[in-house]
């Protein structure tokens, strides 16, 4: 066995100990937690002074197909349609062969295990590849199919090729989810025969909601940008949206489902979550710090969320809207705009909230023992404060 000795452990499910140690079998199962005088014989030691051992970090929610980008499309404060075109127009401009988009997604993967993620949340461009993901390091992915529909005559065969792409992702080694694009791109229709997949297969939904003001006025209107947006991309169907629709008809559709992400949540009203509070056991938000300042998005509804008890879970967003696939790296933006959030609910937000809104909160998130040892060292900038490494630090997946 070996063992990893540290000033901090942080397992999450319990509060800090101070001077401890983790012992990994050869399995690399945890099999102890705590004083290091109580641990078990070990054939292995390994210290790492001026650290702190977390639980591997959790991000809920990427896009890996941008991984090779050097930075975001666009400057910070870019309306959000334009950037969108941006998106549109690099996908189109790039043609990727399937072997470099392999190379581009599996960048992503190494980028984020070194620094010290474990598990993703990706949203994948259908049809999907699960050869893309096989060579995963060690990374528990869960792939949601993305899905977008512009003509109703296609729903038929989207659905029909999103039941044999779940049975298929369910072969490879991953976790298979499906994600209804936003309401902009799916309309209501569409987004309950998904919704009907994801409840027969008992599979996870995640879909990008109240992302932008103009979002909840193409809702509530069906006017603005998006609509130009639509407009000038050709694939604006007015009658493919009816006008009874809202944001609290959308998360009503979702939560029928075992389990559903909300991504972003910008612009959730207190009624939103009021109902997202009735539904915290199958329902998550997911948070994706850089990239709601790179828009320059307004306040975010941080206190509103938490003061809910609402499951709240912390993404990277893409390498389009973020300069990196770094994990921690949200968490310390969270900690410098939110203050008053405490430095253990941030913690929280990047594991075992993370593990909880994917559906593996009994495989990853804390540290316990049964669990994989997969974990992160992160460098202390205060000896005596286990969560200073909020503040300076960079973490090191081992």
């Amino acid at each position: 066995m070996k063992a990893f000795f540290a000033p901090w452990v942080l397992p999450v499910c319990q509060p800090p100990i101070a001077n401890a140690v983790v012992v990994v079998d050869d399995e690399g199962i945890l099999k102890y937690v705590g004083d290091r005088n109580q641990m078990p014989a070990c054939d292995v030691e390994q210290s790492f002074p001026n650290h702190a051992i977390l639980p591997g970090l959790v991000n809920a929610h990427t896009h890996l197909e941008f991984s090779n980008l050097k930075k975001p499309l666009g400057n910070p404060g870019i309306e959000f349609t334009q950037w969108i075109a941006k998106v549109v127009g690099y996908r189109r401009d790039q043609q990727h062969t399937d072997q470099s988009k392999h190379q581009i997604i599996q960048s992503g993967i190494q980028e984020s295990l070194s620094h010290g993620v474990v598990a993703i949340g990706e949203i994948a461009t259908s049809p999907v590849q699960s050869s893309h993901y096989s060579n995963n390091g060690g990374c528990l992915l869960s792939v949601f199919e993305e899905t977008l529909g512009a003509d109703k005559g296609d729903y038929d065969t989207k659905i029909a090729k999103l039941e044999s792409n779940l049975q298929h992702l369910k072969t490879a080694n991953t976790i298979p989810g499906l994600s209804p694009h936003a309401p902009y791109s799916v309309p209501l229709e569409l987004l309950q025969r998904i919704v009907r997949v994801a409840e027969k297969n008992q599979t996870t939904v995640a879909m990008h909601i109240a992302e932008t003001l103009d979002e909840r006025e193409f809702i509530a209107k069906r006017s603005g940008r998006l609509v130009e947006m639509l407009e000038q991309f050709g694939v604006w169907r007015p009658n493919m949206y009816p006008t009874n629709d809202s944001v609290l008809k959308i998360l009503k559709t979702l939560a029928r489902a075992q389990r559903s992400l909300v991504i972003h949540g910008n612009y959730l009203t207190d009624e939103e979550l009021d109902f997202v509070r009735s539904v915290k056991q199958r329902m998550s938000i997911v948070f994706c710090a850089r990239t709601h300042a790179f828009f320059g998005h307004l306040d975010y509804p941080m206190a509103e969320i938490l003061e809910r008890g609402i499951n709240l879970a912390v993404g990277t967003d893409s390498r389009a809207s973020n300069p990196d696939l770094n994990l921690m790296n949200e968490l310390k933006e969270i900690r410098r705009r939110f203050p008053d959030v405490s430095a253990e609910t941030i913690l929280r937000m990047g594991t075992i909230h993370g593990a909880s809104a994917l559906g593996i909160a009994d495989r990853v998130g804390t540290l316990e023992c049964g669990r994989a040892g997969q974990m992160c060292f992160a460098r202390l900038s205060d000896p005596n404060d286990p969560y200073s490494f909020l503040i300076k630090s960079q973490p090191q997946e081992k």
